[in-house]
């Protein structure tokens, strides 16, 4: 690693997910390298806050997803305010949008994992919609290790595995009208946000940061439902089903807001 920074000789090194860099840019720091080291802090993963409270008198600057990882990398990591910078991840604008389908289209984007993400609720709210007789087809992207207990129980569901953001882009957002995201807790998620643009609704847990994000506005561009309660989340995909108006309200809206 000091090989790499020492033959780039930066003005600036950005850290994303790579610990090793903390040492490297510290000890060089302290020998006079004019570098200054920029962190990304993307997620409420503890090592990230841990790391960065370390070593935070070698930080210059941290980029974090919003407003509650910027908070939190100044309370808990001790990086003063002043160094600390929101900006939110990107999104692609959609290369073609959705169009409208008899059946609803739903999908799931995201690792399928219990913690954080709560994947299994996927499973509950489809059993409740087919418990209820409402018509859909359902993709899932991603992997984790709830992968293979989804399979088991949803085997009528188009797991693609991981895919790749052009694939995303190209195969599954302008194939689906409804995103569900079931997450406890959140930075700023990307995965809904490209949906957005593509015109699919998210109908999401109201995690921990959603109000204070701001980006998922209720019954305006997305629906939203209690962190858990898959009934709600079928409820509201049973009225997106009976109500196609509201469906494309939402998703223009949705479309817009991105």
């Amino acid at each position: 690693m000091r090989e790499v920074i020492e033959g780039v000789d930066p003005d600036v090194v950005l850290l994303a997910r790579l610990f090793e860099v903390y040492p490297v840019t510290a000890r060089l720091k302290r020998e006079g390298h004019r570098l200054r080291l920029a962190i990304m802090i993307q997620a409420f993963e503890p090592e990230y806050y841990v790391d960065a409270r370390r070593w935070r008198d070698f930080i210059d600057m941290c980029n974090t997803s919003g407003h509650l990882t910027g908070l939190a990398a100044s309370r808990v990591s001790g990086i003063p305010p002043e160094r600390v910078v929101e900006i939110a991840g990107g999104v692609g604008p959609a290369r073609r949008h959705r169009v409208p389908s008899a059946i609803l289209r739903l999908g799931y984007v995201g690792r399928l994992a219990t913690l954080q993400k709560r994947a299994l609720d996927l499973a509950d709210a489809l059993l409740e919609l087919r418990r209820r007789g409402v018509p859909f087809t359902c993709v899932v992207a991603g992997t984790g290790p709830e992968e293979e207990e989804l399979r088991r129980r949803l085997p009528d569901v188009d797991f693609r595995g991981w895919q790749t953001t052009e694939q995303l882009y190209d195969d599954v957002y302008p194939e689906l009208d409804v995103l569900l995201h079931f997450a406890a807790w959140e930075g700023v998620p990307i995965a809904p946000r490209e949906a957005m643009a593509h015109g699919v609704v998210p109908v999401m847990s109201r995690f921990r940061g959603i109000r204070t994000e701001n980006h998922f506005r209720e019954g305006v561009d997305s629906l939203t439902f209690d962190i858990g309660d898959v009934r709600a989340a079928a409820d509201h995909v049973e009225h997106l089903h009976r109500d196609r108006d509201l469906l494309e309200r939402l998703s223009a809206a949705a479309r817009a807001s991105q």
